[in-house]
């Protein structure tokens, strides 16, 4: 019961629209702050009532509401990701053969880090820059990778389908905010 009574203070100070909201966000990352945005009347009349009427049951309740929302909607949202990711990893033991282990250990990183370049994949996966390339090249081809520069040096390249996903999941929370 300790949080909300230590977020309540913080937003006299670092508004929402105030420019400061980052620190908050940054300091509760954890905090349901897209609720709070998508209820920002309420979020407001209920810190007023705290500072004009010590109305703390009302504030607290609203605040485990935002974090239950929250809560659900990461987990599906994880969901989600996670049912992307088995497919992916099917596709890939399916069409890559013996190369698969290069080819999942790329993928692997993919779901962490969604754009990538190949000295990236090197370092983070232990793999040679020609295995890296290879599956790589395997990735573009099962359709899961796609090059995002035209170049032909110092490529980068994007997990397609989980940055779709992603970037629908960030309209859909900025269409609630508004």
């Amino acid at each position: 019961m300790k949080l909300p009574s230590l977020h309540w203070p913080l937003p006299r100070k670092h508004e929402w629209g105030s420019g400061n909201g980052g620190f908050l966000r940054n300091f509760f990352g954890a905090l349901p702050y897209l609720f709070f945005k998508r209820n920002r009347y309420e979020y407001y009349a209920l810190l007023q009532r705290v500072r004009t009427d010590g109305d703390w049951e009302a504030w607290i309740r609203f605040f485990l509401e935002a974090v239950e929302t929250t809560a659900e909607e990461a987990v599906a949202s994880a969901r989600r990701a996670m049912a992307l990711f088995a497919t992916h990893e099917k596709k890939i033991r399916d069409g890559t053969g013996a190369a698969s282990g290069s080819v999942l250990s790329v993928f692997r990183v993919l779901q962490v880090s969604p754009i990538v370049n190949v000295p990236m994949l090197v370092r983070e996966t232990k793999l040679s820059k020609p295995m890296a390339n290879a599956a790589v090249r395997s990735l573009c081809e099962l359709g899961i990778l796609r090059e995002l520069t035209g170049k032909r040096r110092y490529r980068m390249f994007g997990y397609d389908e989980y940055l779709k996903m992603l970037q629908e999941e960030e309209l859909l929370a900025a269409d609630r905010a508004v």
